[in-house]
């Protein structure tokens, strides 16, 4: 297995971007950009690329290829840079707790304390 580059182009909406990254990002994922018309370039394993074209906010994925002589290919990697280190920042923030990834604590419901019966006011 191997991280490869990719496009990802939503359908359409601004969630189905959203919940796109989300998706990637679960599969230790990088978002390396997001461009003007909507689309990402990502980054995640290619183990994963099945499941990324299955999903429902997909339109088309394709590998992606750079040619780092390119004039802007300078400045990408460095904007890629960036972007995985904000990434990296955030994900290692998340995982502050002590539980284990998806732990989950037991949750049981709360059982009605009976109050005791409170001695009737005596009118004068």
């Amino acid at each position: 297995m191997s991280i490869q580059m990719y496009l990802v182009q939503p359908r359409g909406e601004e969630e189905d971007r959203e919940r796109l990254a989300e998706f990637i990002a679960l599969r230790d994922g990088w978002i390396l950009m997001a461009t003007s018309s909507g689309s990402l370039i990502v980054a995640f394993e290619d183990a994963h690329l099945s499941a990324v074209k299955a999903h429902p906010c997909a339109l088309l994925v394709g590998g992606l290829n750079f040619n780092p002589q390119g004039k802007a290919a300078e400045r990408l990697q460095k904007l890629f840079a960036h972007n995985i280190a904000q990434q990296m920042a955030a994900r290692r923030h998340e995982n502050t707790s002590p539980c284990p990834p998806g732990y989950r604590p037991l949750v049981w419901p709360a059982q009605k304390q009976e109050t005791p019966p409170t001695a009737p006011e005596e009118q004068y």
